[in-house]
């Protein structure tokens, strides 16, 4: 199998506009083209892969995962995790930071305008890193939050605005996303669990493609 490339970069127009021209236009140095969107083109190839944008490591992708979705990246951001097996709709977006403070009498990132780039880790929080384990179904448009971790299995419906950490094999939809059901009942997740089928070499999986594709979880191994 040919080796395709991870593509990342900045896409015209989206990378906050209006953070910039404020920037742009205010009394400090703040640096407007820290402040980005990139677009990720993630190929189904059996290797992990870093994620890499304007020479900064902003996290990796396991092995299968594909999809073309963006990454919101800030200079003191955290990063993404994403696992194998990973199959992510288009226009899922991934925000790595950028929270704004609403506990202060001014929300706005006062420290940036004013004092130029040392005000960045002021007034630009983050949660922490997001994590995606695998096997994770992500529907298009989703929107996951700063230091959420979706578990093994979990699926997110279309237009999501995932805040919160989902369980293992959850399905989870709305703004923000609550839980909607499980994929299968708790004995189903263990034994898939147990199986850990993602670690396995590719010529295994290709093997047990009709146990893998089936409903039949007590013959997975260690069920």
């Amino acid at each position: 199998m040919a080796r395709p490339t991870t593509g990342l970069a900045p896409r015209a127009g989206v990378c906050q506009a209006a953070l910039r021209r404020a920037m742009m236009a205010a009394p400090g140095r703040a640096r407007p083209d820290r402040v980005a969107k990139y677009t990720v083109n993630l190929k189904a190839v059996d290797e992990t892969r870093p994620l890499i944008a304007d020479g900064r490591f902003i996290g990796a992708a396991q092995r299968y995962s594909y999809g073309t979705f963006g990454v919101h990246s800030w200079p003191y951001g955290p990063t993404l995790q994403i696992g194998a097996f990973c199959s992510i709709a288009l226009g899922v977006e991934f925000l790595l930071g950028g929270r704004h403070a609403l506990e202060r009498v001014s929300q706005y990132p006062l420290h940036l305008i004013f004092e130029g780039e040392e005000g960045y880790a002021e007034d630009l929080g983050e949660s922490g890193p997001i994590t995606v384990g695998n096997d994770v179904w992500l529907g298009t448009g989703a929107m996951i939050m700063s230091g959420v971790a979706l578990g093994n299995g979990a699926a997110v419906a279309a237009g999501s605005v995932v805040t919160r950490d989902v369980p293992p094999y959850a399905v989870v939809g709305g703004a923000p996303a609550r839980l909607i059901r499980y994929r299968f009942d708790e004995a189903r997740q263990q034994a898939v669990e147990a199986s850990r089928w993602w670690t396995w070499p590719s010529e295994r999986i290709r093997a047990e493609l009709p146990l893998l594709t089936s409903e039949r979880f007590g013959d997975l191994p260690g069920a």
